[in-house]
């Protein structure tokens, strides 16, 4: 007994440090750090490079994207952007699909990019001029972000009207992975960055078909469009497989509740006692309050208030 709790007590960012989130985390981190500390072989043993794999280096399809760019002034940027979009995506993902899928989403997307790397390297060794070609099949490509835009694109079908931030632009999620897409593309482009897009778009590509042959397939509540009643709830859940099933009791309660109060002060009173600290909610635009994911959130309550203040404030 003493031995699980000393394991459950460890944790990182709120989950246990053997929860896939944390894992993954730690493994990139952990690579990196030995990247750091090495004269480039892991580079050349790891990386992908369509010469090597050629040549009989075939786990590099898979391990590429464990590395990350060492190259940098004063921040690590390359680590920093992939893991931080990972963690945020998979906070978000991984209550609605659960840790194995997470995990399989990752790293089947991460295999995706390395395979559409590759498949273009096979193509371009047909169609274009030898001088090209060996830019080609020699660069090395590191990086978890196809794994990411993998999830990036399951993100965008699960939470469609959720608002992302890219530089200063807000983008819808439903967007967000087409319009990364077409901004690599064209920095590649046009100013030769050095951006794999190829493993971007192969990443994204298995993300979708992800999402619908297993994800939609094996769960399909997960449409953000029903209405949950009272009255149809023991019908849509089943209490065995329905994790979530007292918090949509009693956020249908609130719900309900909520519409017998004719002003704001009432209202208020009322939700008092639903709030929690320090919520991390939702943008109004995406709060929904016949959502069937709204009504599993154990923030509805401080989303319902700010409702009611911004009808309020708009009447």
């Amino acid at each position: 007994m003493a031995k699980k709790k000393y394991a459950s007590a460890l944790t990182l960012f709120g989950y246990s440090i053997f929860h896939p989130l944390n894992l993954i985390l730690l493994l990139n981190c952990l690579v990196f750090l030995m990247q750091l500390s090495e004269n480039l072989t892991m580079t050349y043993l790891f990386a992908l490079t369509p010469t090597l794999f050629f040549s009989g280096n075939y786990w590099q399809i898979f391990t590429y994207g464990f590395l990350h760019s060492t190259y940098f002034d004063l921040i690590p940027f390359h680590i920093l952007m992939n893991m931080y979009g990972f963690y945020m995506l998979g906070r978000y993902i991984e209550p609605i699909i659960g840790k194995t899928k997470l995990a399989a989403l990752y790293f089947l997307a991460q295999l995706g990019g390395g395979i559409f790397i590759i498949g273009n390297a096979m193509v371009m060794t047909y169609i274009v001029m030898p001088e090209h070609l060996d830019m080609i099949l020699k660069t090395p490509t590191v990086g978890a972000s196809g794994a990411v835009f993998g999830m990036l694109a399951v993100f965008g079908l699960l939470f469609p009207e959720e608002e992302l931030i890219f530089i200063i632009l807000p983008i819808k999620a439903k967007n967000a992975v087409f319009f990364s897409l077409v901004i690599g593309f064209l920095l590649e482009f046009f100013y030769a960055a050095p951006i794999s897009n190829l493993g971007h778009l192969g990443g994204a590509i298995v993300g979708f078909i992800f999402y619908y042959l297993v994800i939609r397939k094996a769960d399909k509540k997960i449409v953000f469009k029903i209405t949950l009643t009272k009255d149809n709830l023991e019908k849509m859940i089943d209490p065995k497989k329905e994790p979530f099933k007292d918090q949509i009791a009693q956020n249908l309660k609130i719900r309900e509740s909520v519409k017998r109060f004719s002003n704001f002060k009432d209202k208020e009173e009322y939700l008092h006692s639903y709030q929690i600290p320090n919520a991390n909610i939702c943008s109004p635009p995406t709060y929904n309050t016949e959502d069937e994911f709204c009504l599993r959130c154990e923030w509805f309550g401080n989303c319902m208030l700010r409702k009611s203040k911004m009808e309020t404030e708009n009447s």
